[in-house]
């Protein structure tokens, strides 16, 4: 609470329990000085201000301090004009911080606090990250402030950019919804109560479409339809046709009577922000109305004896599809593909009498031949027809593979053919005995095809010889250790570690020592706790078509010899050492006798002495060799 000490020539501040706070004020005209402080009222954010005038002097002014009591601005002065008073008593604020001043005529002024508007700015979807914003406020000399956030975020506001009354964001904005507000500032320090504000969207990224719909690539449809969408919502669309302008439309589109030709179509889309597809797509096809010719190049002559008689054929355009027919005269067409890319053959034969091939070409835009060419002929012969009862079908271990096999025309003979797959075949008599067939010399490893054809009396020829695909593999799969002893090596160990490779990854592989039972392993194998001796390790690999393969691997092991080699030579070199010694005292002992004319059998006897030491030392150094010879043996 605030109190205008008149007679004080000053104001007064306290609580509301009334303990004093601040007191300024002195008698004079200066800034913060008071004639006769009137009236006072304090504003939301602590401003006070403070009507002062006197009749007397002719005196009036309304003063403006902080919460501290310093002052910042005055306006106003005696008069019956516009900002005058005669004498300024009572003041307050509205709700919308407007300031209301009782004078002594009863006139009431009002000040306000300065406003804003926003003259231009970007429309609410923009593709500029560095938009600008114009304003203007109805007072003069106020600055402004502005701010510029993200939607939904308080303001921020700060000094604007300039130049003049404008904004622009040092930064480039970042896709995204932002809120731009700004608010004048008037002398005193009073802002907008309200700023205005706008709202608008960056947007930068362009949207892209695709075609959902249109002709193939290739049509005979002159009046193609085409359906479109875009990533986004709210888009326009133009399109262009064989390169044409850009000219709006929507999907789906259509164009009308075109002609024969190559033609492309492409559309492209622009959003709100302004955005236009950079790369739109394009639709290439061409339109082709003019059917295939087909022209039978291959057949059977007027009357054949082949059941299974072939036609080729070819048409006038390039990858054209082909449907083929083969009816008798009176049961008319029934296309359906043919048997090849550009050539038939039935896949049954067929019986005596007449039939008439029909062959009909369509194009990749779907025109149809519309008069396909035929070939009428007669099939008056039965040639004979094969069956292979028995034989191998895909792999087999057996180097020599028999053939069985049988013919609907009795006392037929047969022709056989073994050759590599993708060979042509090479008929020969069959090697028998009867219908069978067997390949005299063993089959390398590979991929076969065995076909047979029965041969009557008149020399017809099966003309669809059965033949069937096999391949012989006979070869075991190789093992190779990798790690381990070597064949027969020595192991001064009581525990063996084997690595081994199968060539063939597939190949069940099983282990045996010592001819113990094969049981299932793989590599490294671990052999522990081996008694002295020898062992054999048996590795066998059987690939998934039976072909097997062993390896054996002997090696001895010496654990224990070599321990006990090693004791020996440990016990044998002190022993030699001894041994020498011994010797050379007997030695020197002899000299010594020698020299001083001893008796003969003093000496003698001392010579005994030096020979049994010297026998003893040749036995211990033998005995030391002998355990050498064992570690080297063993160890």
């Amino acid at each position: 609470m605030y109190v205008a000490d008149t007679d004080n020539y000053r104001v007064q501040g306290f609580t509301a329990s009334g303990v004093h706070l601040a007191t300024w004020g002195s008698q004079g005209t200066g800034d913060g000085q008071f004639v006769r402080p009137q009236g006072v009222a304090v504003r939301e954010d602590g401003f006070v201000f403070v009507a002062d005038a006197d009749l007397d002097s002719q005196f009036a002014r309304v003063q403006v301090f902080d919460p501290l009591g310093r002052f910042i601005t005055k306006w106003g002065e005696y008069g019956f004009g516009e900002r005058h008073f005669l004498l300024g008593r009572r003041m307050s604020f509205t709700p919308q911080g407007r300031l209301l001043v009782g004078d002594l005529e009863i006139k009431q002024y009002r000040f306000e606090r300065p406003g804003a508007r926003i003259d231009t700015s970007p429309p609410e979807f923009t593709n500029r990250n560095r938009p600008t914003f114009a304003f203007s406020s109805a007072q003069e000399t106020v600055s402004f402030e502005c701010s510029l956030v993200p939607q939904g975020s308080q303001p921020d506001f700060g000094p604007c950019s300039g130049p003049g009354n404008e904004h622009t964001p040092a930064e480039p904005l970042a896709d995204g919804t932002y809120a731009f507000s700004v608010r004048a500032v008037d002398g005193w320090g009073d802002p907008t109560p309200d700023p205005p504000q706008r709202t608008f969207t960056v947007d930068t990224v362009a949207p892209r479409t695709r075609i959902t719909s249109g002709p193939p690539p290739h049509t005979n449809d002159r009046s193609p339809r085409f359906r479109f969408a875009a990533d986004e919502e709210l888009v326009s669309f133009e399109c262009s046709f064989d390169g044409g302008e850009w000219e709006a439309c929507e999907s789906p589109v259509s164009y009308q009577d075109l002609p024969d030709g190559e033609h492309s179509f492409s559309v492209r889309a622009t959003d709100r922000a302004g955005n236009v597809e950079p790369d739109p797509p394009v639709r290439a096809f061409s339109v082709d109305t003019i059917p295939p010719r087909t022209t039978i190049t291959f057949g059977p002559p007027a009357h054949t004896d082949d059941p299974r008689p072939r036609f080729e054929f070819e048409a006038d355009e390039e990858d054209v599809s082909f449907k083929c027919s083969l009816t008798r005269p009176a049961e008319g067409h029934d296309l359906s593909p043919c048997s090849g890319a550009r050539s038939h053959r039935p896949a049954d034969p067929l019986a005596e009498g007449d039939w008439v091939f029909v062959v009909q070409a369509v194009d990749e835009a779907g025109n149809v031949e519309a008069d396909p060419p035929s070939r009428t002929f007669t099939v008056d012969a039965q040639a004979p027809r094969t069956t292979i009862t028995d034989g191998p079908s895909g792999w087999t271990a057996n180097r020599r593979p028999r053939f069985e096999f049988t013919s609907d025309t009795p006392d037929a003979d047969f022709e056989c053919s073994l050759v590599p797959a993708g060979a042509d075949p090479e008929f020969a008599p069959c090697s028998g005995p009867g219908p069978s067939h067997q390949p005299r010399a063993p089959l390398v490893d590979g991929d076969y095809t065995f076909s047979v054809r029965a041969v009557d009396r008149l020399g017809r020829r099966d003309p669809a010889p059965p033949s069937v695909d096999f391949s012989v593999d006979a070869t075991a799969p190789r093992i190779t250790i990798t790690a381990g002893p070597e064949q027969g090596a020595r192991v001064p160990s009581r525990d063996v570690r084997v690595e081994f490779v199968v060539s063939d990854p597939d190949a069940e592989v099983e282990c045996s020592l010592d001819d113990s039972e094969l049981k299932p392993c793989a590599s490294p194998i671990e052999l522990g706790d081996l008694d002295d001796g020898w062992h054999t390790l048996i590795i066998r690999a059987t690939d998934p078509f039976g072909n097997a393969r062993g390896l054996a691997l002997p090696f001895r092991t010496t654990a224990e010899a070599c321990e006990r080699a090693e004791r020996d030579l440990a016990k044998a070199k002190p022993r030699v050492a001894k041994a020498r010694r011994e010797v050379k005292r007997a030695r020197k002992r002899v000299r010594s006798l020698q020299r001083r004319g001893a008796a003969r059998a003093k000496v003698r006897r001392a010579e005994r002495q030096l020979t049994r030491a010297q026998q003893e030392l040749r036995g211990v150094r033998a005995a030391l060799e002998r355990a050498r010879d064992e570690r080297q043996r063993f160890c």
